[in-house]
C-alpha cells in the first residue's frame, strides 16, 4: 500500500510519491497502448507524453484501494483527444500523476486521476477530468473545461 491521500496537501504527495521505492521503469516515455496496474512508475526520459489520440488504461485489478502513481522528473503532455480510463475497480481518486514542473492537456481529453504539478497546468479547450488539478508553485489554466470533483472517502 502506498501513502498518498487526495485530503494531504499536493507539496506532501509529491514529497511522498518521490520517496516511495522501489519504482517500476516504463518501457517508453509515451504512455498510449500501455496498461498499469497497482505501483509507482517513472518513465524512461525526463519527460512523459500520452500520444494524441492514444488511451492509458489503469487496471484496478479488482481493488479500488490499489493505488497507481505516475511520476515525471519535468513534463507530462496530454495530447488532443487521449483518453485515460479506469478498469477492474480502479478509481480516480488512487490515481496520481506528478510533474516536476509542468502537466499540458491537449484539447478533448478525457482524463481521471489526480493530476500534481510542481509549477503550472495548462488545459486546452473541451478537456474533461475526474479527479483534481494541483499546480503548487504557478497557475492551473483552463478554457471550457467539465471537472468533476471526487466526493466521499477514497478506499485505502
Amino acid at each position: 500500500m502506498y501513502i498518498l491521500n487526495i485530503q494531504s496537501t499536493p507539496t506532501n504527495q509529491v514529497d511522498s510519491g518521490l520517496s516511495i521505492v522501489p519504482k517500476i521503469p516504463l518501457p517508453s516515455s509515451n504512455l498510449a497502448g500501455i496498461t498499469l496496474t497497482k505501483g509507482v512508475y517513472t518513465v524512461p526520459t525526463l519527460a512523459g507524453t500520452l500520444a494524441a489520440g492514444g488511451i492509458l488504461t489503469i487496471d484496478g485489478g479488482g481493488n479500488s484501494a490499489n493505488q497507481i502513481i505516475v511520476i515525471f522528473n519535468t513534463t507530462f503532455t496530454i495530447g488532443a483527444g487521449a483518453i485515460i480510463k479506469l478498469i477492474n475497480g480502479a478509481v480516480a481518486c488512487n490515481v496520481y500523476f506528478l510533474a516536476g514542473t509542468s502537466i499540458t492537456f491537449g484539447a478533448n481529453a478525457i482524463t481521471v486521476g489526480n493530476f500534481i504539478a510542481q509549477t503550472s497546468i495548462t488545459v486546452a479547450n473541451a478537456v474533461q477530468n475526474s479527479g483534481t488539478l494541483c499546480a503548487i508553485n504557478g497557475a492551473t489554466t483552463l478554457i471550457n473545461d467539465a471537472l468533476i470533483a471526487q466526493c466521499g472517502t477514497c478506499p485505502t
